[in-house]
């Protein structure tokens, strides 16, 4: 039915018996001919299939909200963190004090911890609770494997 080509990867738009699918090219392993004559369904309009299929995909995407407060480094970099980037930023008040409240949408628990962990020290996490606390672990245990014996601050 068609090729899309979104941030640089294609895709291939096809019917499957009497269902329009998406299929990444990249993916593809083997095509054959069938021998069968392909049919377009009459009402099918390409730009209209994946501006519905791109949002319905997106609404099923796993989310993981966090609510954090951050300072000004952690702010300037939020966005730098390549696949660890949140998917959307939603910030609350104006910086009084260098730092920003922000409802952030990551794809995952584990991928906000990575990208929080990459903006330490400058983070505050609000909510959820079980972020603040996994956070938290997960810098004692840095903190354990890198710090013992090599700095009195860490003894």
């Amino acid at each position: 039915l068609g090729l899309v080509h979104k941030t640089g990867v294609w895709y291939l738009v096809a019917m499957h018996g009497e269902t329009a699918r998406v299929y990444r090219v990249d993916r593809l392993e083997e095509a054959c001919e069938t021998g069968e004559a392909g049919q377009r369904p009459a009402d099918f309009d390409l730009t209209t299939f994946w501006e519905a299929w791109e949002a319905e995909y997106a609404a099923n995407l796993p989310a993981f909200v966090a609510r954090v407060r951050l300072g000004p480094e952690a702010r300037r970099h939020r966005d730098e963190l390549g696949a660890l980037n949140p998917r959307s930023v939603t910030e609350h008040g104006d910086a009084t004090d260098g730092w920003v409240e922000q409802t952030l949408l990551f794809d995952t628990r584990r991928v906000a911890v990575a990208a929080l962990l990459a903006l330490a020290p400058e983070v505050d996490v609000i909510a959820p609770d079980e972020l603040r606390q996994e956070l938290a672990a997960v810098a004692r245990e840095v903190v354990a494997r890198n710090g013992h014996g090599r700095d009195a601050a860490f003894t």
